[in-house]
């Protein structure tokens, strides 16, 4: 759908098929961004693993004089919360709750060329035209423009505005010699790792091997799963084959496989996999998607030797970060990251139901308690051996799914 004035023409998606027609609007538009996020490979994908009755896209685009300048990548989602039901508009692929850990999404925001940011009032023209309760954004990075022209849109319309931190990633800087990097680390950490690879040596080989091709990840993501089965995940985590992600981390390579964006790290102790990290490689920015290591390695560090080899290859190949995103344990903040902030916004109208909701989400925090409460629910059902299909504690495996919806 097409909407025309003097300066603007906007239009709206509402279709992965209608998202395929404008490519090449996507493709000039986000040319300068650097957030596989934002990528219509990102967000076709997750369309395609995500999307069901509860939700529907409202993807709004802008140009002027017929060039791209903004693109908003929203859902609304019908949302039942206690005794509640209400539609919250969202940004494509956020999760519930930005630092959960079937958050696959480090960082989202606007699509907007660097002097469009007033573009923002004329995106919330069009949503102000839908049903909703409130707006729900996030990650969206602290420094983003987008945020004060939010502040700016929820004054002019008398909206009520709430921001707070998402969570901060914990990002190492890769723009330096690997020289200089190293020598950042402390060194009773170097030792360690030193300490780590001769433990190894006595053990036999270790060999780090890294994937790019899509056939190569595919052939050895099965790989990955006999790991998982191996680590603390599969019995007490979240593992890859989670009913939560929806088969995205398989998706996702296959989506954009004539890229080589993902990549896969695999350490090899002699004949056998021990350790994988899962890697996004996206122009000069890598985020350390998922991995997970062997339990009966766990005083080696298997992890730690692979995150060092991977560090070693994106610092000689010029990549400006590697972001190990969310979570500030002392494994990371070894490395010597710095933090980076992210938001989260709320945005509500004035009318009686999204000031009700308001005051329970955020004035008495029901949003957190919820979470709080549902995690605990969550873990007594894995103890009861109670596998339900909206815990992220239930495998793929538990279930009794056809191999067509999920392929793990």
């Amino acid at each position: 759908m097409k909407i025309e004035n003097n300066t603007y023409e906007i239009e709206i998606i509402r279709s992965i098929q209608e998202l395929n027609t404008v490519k090449p609007i996507w493709n000039e538009i986000i040319k300068d961004n650097n957030n596989v996020c934002l990528t219509l490979e990102w967000i076709s994908c997750w369309l395609k693993c995500f999307m069901d009755k509860n939700n529907s896209l409202k993807t709004i685009i802008i140009k002027k004089h017929n060039k791209p300048v903004a693109i908003a990548p929203f859902v609304i989602k019908k949302i039942k919360f206690l005794f509640f039901n209400f539609k919250v508009i969202e940004f494509v692929s956020m999760a519930d709750y930005p630092d959960s850990p079937t958050n696959i999404c480090p960082e989202l925001d606007f699509i907007i060329s660097s002097d469009a940011y007033q573009l923002i009032d004329k995106i919330f023209e069009e949503v102000i035209k839908e049903e909703w309760q409130f707006i729900r954004l996030h990650p969206i990075p602290k420094e983003s423009k987008t945020i004060p022209e939010l502040k700016d849109f929820t004054n002019k319309h008398n909206y009520k505005f709430f921001e707070r931190e998402a969570f901060k990633s914990l990002i190492i800087n890769t723009g330096k010699s690997w020289e200089d990097y190293t020598r950042s680390l402390s060194k009773r950490f170097r030792k360690q790792l030193r300490y780590y690879q001769n433990k190894f040596r006595e053990i036999g080989e270790l060999q780090f091997i890294l994937f790019k091709s899509p056939a190569e990840i595919n052939e050895n993501l099965h790989h990955v799963l006999d790991i998982e089965k191996r680590s603390w995940k599969w019995q007490k985590g979240v593992s890859i084959n989670s009913i939560s992600y929806k088969n995205f981390f398989k998706e996702f390579p296959e989506q954009a496989s004539h890229f080589e964006w993902v990549h896969l790290w695999l350490l090899k102790l002699n004949d056998e996999y021990i350790a994988y990290d899962l890697n996004i490689c996206y122009k000069d920015k890598v985020i350390n998607w998922k991995g997970s290591y062997d339990d009966r390695y766990s005083n080696f560090g298997p992890g730690q030797l692979l995150l060092e080899k991977e560090l070693e290859f994106y610092i000689k190949n010029k990549t400006s970060e590697f972001n190990m995103l969310w979570g500030q344990t002392l494994a990371k903040e070894r490395w010597n990251p710095e933090n980076k902030s992210f938001s989260e916004i709320f945005i509500f109208k004035r009318t009686s139901y999204s000031t009700l909701l308001r005051i329970l989400l955020i004035n008495l925090n029901l949003y957190k308690i919820n979470r709080i409460f549902q995690n605990y629910k969550k873990r007594i059902f894995r103890k009861l051996h109670i596998r339900s299909k909206k815990s992220e504690l239930t495998r793929a495996d538990q279930l009794n799914i056809s191999t067509n919806d999920l392929k793990w």
